[in-house]
């Protein structure tokens, strides 16, 4: 979003060459693990850092596994990766328990699944909102099951079903959802397999006479790190973590930013920009950034009201520059995290540069989003 110094810019070409070398040395050989595990830490965090629109929930994930092989021996980080997943399913499940999946994404979800009947028959909507609460007590039961030795590869093989029904659902033939999106679906269905079902499941993995050292500090601070990545998903809904890094996935309770110009010259603002400015009667227009994310990024939104604050915020920039006329021709409305029984959410309107600004304040690193 916004012009980063062109010496932010070599950074960020550096960040994403390291990345992809990286990631080419882990795939042909098995030598330098640890040191590419431990540049793709650093290069991811870097890249967050920079444009937090990057914490993406498997890039997030990645850094967590890099995080284990890096620092744990081979069993013992099959064994955090595991746990990590069963978070994933068991938080994702929780966030489901909510007034606004019940009865959004979820009924959705459901009527793509019962197709022609659901469009005939609208007598059913409460047998829709019952098998909406049908998934994330299945994707909870899952998780549970995980975690239990006799249920490991019964859960393993339904959640492997569980993600070929989502890439069924969001897919280009339904909801037409980003590629980012089918392929770690794609993904956690392949890590289903070979951390849950695969017959090689419990066998330790063999050890070579090269296996490189691994220091007990190192092994500490990353359980640590691991276990708190477990752990904090439970502040999501206080805003103290961020709903992606708590694995609220296809949950439309998050926090999040409207944004409205009213009536400013095309030239005022972003090229990117203008195709997804949606004109209303009252003179104030609203501005998709969720479709401008989409098909600009090809990622969804990050769905957090203090990431979108700083879209908004540099936005307001980008008017106020062409002119002070402008700078109180855009508006905001901040929405709270949705209340989990009833869906209903705090707002806060503000108005003009300054006002954006002075909400900005208070949240770190704002002005590096791009």
């Amino acid at each position: 979003m916004v012009n980063l110094p062109p010496l932010l810019g070599i950074v960020d070409s550096v960040v994403v060459a390291a990345i992809v070398a990286s990631l080419g040395v882990l795939t042909v050989g098995k030598r330098q693990q640890q040191i590419c595990h431990g540049i793709l830490i650093a290069s991811f965090l870097l890249a967050f850092v920079f444009n937090q629109h990057r914490l993406q929930p498997w890039a997030y994930q990645a850094v967590l596994y890099s995080v284990a092989f890096a620092s744990l021996k081979p069993q013992s980080a099959r064994t955090w990766l595991a746990a990590i997943t069963i978070s994933i399913y068991v938080y994702s499940a929780c966030g489901k328990f909510d007034y606004q999946f019940l009865h959004t994404v979820g009924q959705e979800f459901v009527t793509i699944v019962l197709g022609p009947i659901a469009a005939v028959d609208r007598s059913i909507s409460v047998l829709r909102l019952i098998l909406a609460a049908c998934l994330p007590i299945a994707e909870l039961a899952i998780g549970l099951g995980l975690g239990l030795p006799k249920t490991r590869r019964a859960a393993g093989i339904a959640a492997m079903l569980m993600h070929a029904s989502l890439v069924a659902i969001l897919g280009p033939w339904n909801l037409n959802h980003s590629l980012g999106v089918l392929t770690w679906n794609a993904w956690l269905l392949v890590q289903a397999w070979f951390l849950f079902v695969s017959p090689a499941l419990g066998k330790n993995p063999t050890e070579h006479a090269d296996a490189p050292n691994y220091y007990p500090i190192a092994g500490a601070f990353a359980r640590l790190v691991l276990t708190l990545a477990m752990l904090l998903p439970v502040l999501e809904r206080t805003g103290y973590w961020d709903h992606w890094l708590s694995w609220s996935l296809y949950a439309p309770h998050t926090s999040r930013v409207e944004i409205e110009v009213h009536d400013i010259p095309v030239d005022a603002l972003p090229p990117s920009v203008v195709p997804f400015v949606v004109e209303d009667s009252d003179g104030w227009h609203r501005i998709a950034i969720d479709r401008w994310s989409l098909e600009i990024v090809g990622v969804p939104l990050y769905p957090q009201a203090r990431f979108q604050l700083g879209v908004a915020q540099a936005i307001a920039n980008e008017i106020a520059s062409q002119g002070d006329k402008n700078a109180d021709g855009i508006r905001i409305t901040i929405k709270s995290v949705s209340d989990r029984w009833t869906g209903t959410r705090k707002e806060q309107w503000l108005q003009g540069k300054a006002e954006i600004d002075r909400a900005a304040q208070k949240y770190w690193l704002l002005g590096l989003l791009r």
